[in-house]
């Protein structure tokens, strides 16, 4: 039960715990599915259970024409719904993250870092070629972010630790985390010191419940 004292606490529905729904993944695959539901479906989700904050896969906007970005905006404000842009890998990102930040009147920009699973990090001959890679594209998208008053909140994909998420927020200001609570046991840390060392960066927050 939500505690009536948390007035901040906004219920933010995610893509990605219904990916084969929407289309953003076939059953048992990880190709497109055509049959999905798409931005549509999520919508028609997101009102019915009177989601307050919206997280919104960025390459459903790609083909948007000024005047579809204004009716979703219009949209998303009569049912009082705050968007956050979810892009997919910040290596994979072209910066059109940020025309639908502005257009939507978003404030936060989430983003997965890498596609190393399970703190598979040993399987990756070029694992630090990556981790340099990474590093490069968090200072040059924090370094746009700021500059338009947005925060890129980068999340714990189970790839990096605690303290290298926070090293990368402290590299550069519009920078912060996106916190994944299912998603620290991966690189070997507890859920409790991983929420201790990262809470001062964490901007954006997805809760799991697991067994």
């Amino acid at each position: 039960m939500m505690n009536s004292s948390w007035p901040l606490f906004k219920l933010r529905l995610n893509p990605y715990g219904m990916t084969c729904y929407l289309g953003l993944q076939g059953r048992g695959t990880t190709r497109q599915n055509p049959n999905g539901t798409g931005l549509e479906g999520f919508l028609k989700i997101a009102e019915e259970l009177g989601a307050k904050s919206l997280e919104i896969f960025d390459p459903w906007l790609h083909e948007f024409s000024g005047d579809d970005f204004q009716n979703l905006k219009a949209r998303l404000d009569r049912q009082g719904i705050i968007p956050v842009i979810s892009g997919g890998f910040i290596l994979e990102e072209t910066g059109h993250v940020f025309k639908s930040a502005r257009l939507l009147k978003a404030k936060t920009i989430r983003f997965a870092l890498t596609d190393v699973l399970c703190g598979g990090r040993a399987y990756r001959t070029d694992w630090n070629k990556l981790r340099q890679a990474v590093r490069r594209k968090i200072l040059e998208f924090g370094k746009t972010a700021d500059d338009a008053g947005l925060i890129i909140a980068i999340e714990n994909h189970q790839d990096f630790t605690s303290a290298e998420l926070v090293e990368f927020c402290e590299m550069t200001p519009g920078v912060g985390i996106t916190y994944d609570t299912g998603n620290s046991f991966p690189v070997a840390e507890s859920p409790n010191q991983f929420t201790k060392t990262v809470a001062p960066y964490v901007r954006h927050l997805q809760l799991k419940d697991y067994i």
